[in-house]
């Protein structure tokens, strides 16, 4: 079963990105297509602040990597798994890579519903 995937908070960020080059486009529509058939292929955040992890236990943060010359970005998911074992994916950010991963938790408190 495929996991239902929502854009709506990055889709002017992914068009931006998709806009960069033609292979980037590719590599983009790549990565969605894996998000949606396998979204716990994605590497876990290294750090998730712990108020997320009290308040949605779960949730697993994941990271995709979108790499060509360069060209180096970033989306951020939310990946819910439920009882029923249907997935959901919502990706919250979508940005050229930076180091630290400047995350604003609050933000993200707000997006899945704080």
């Amino acid at each position: 079963m495929a996991a239902s995937i929502d854009t709506s908070y990055v889709r002017r960020e992914l068009r931006a990105i998709a806009s960069a080059s033609h292979r980037v486009k590719h590599l983009l529509q790549n990565a969605l297509e894996k998000i949606e058939t396998s979204p716990s292929q994605f590497d876990e955040l290294n750090y998730v602040s712990p108020k997320i992890k009290a308040a949605y236990s779960g949730v697993v943060m994941r990271k995709v990597r979108i790499q060509c010359g360069q060209h180096n970005y970033r989306l951020i998911l939310a990946h819910w798994t439920f009882a029923d074992g249907r997935e959901h994916v919502d990706i919250l950010y979508a940005f050229p890579r930076q180091d630290g991963y400047p995350i604003d938790w609050d933000e993200v408190g707000e997006m899945l519903g704080e």
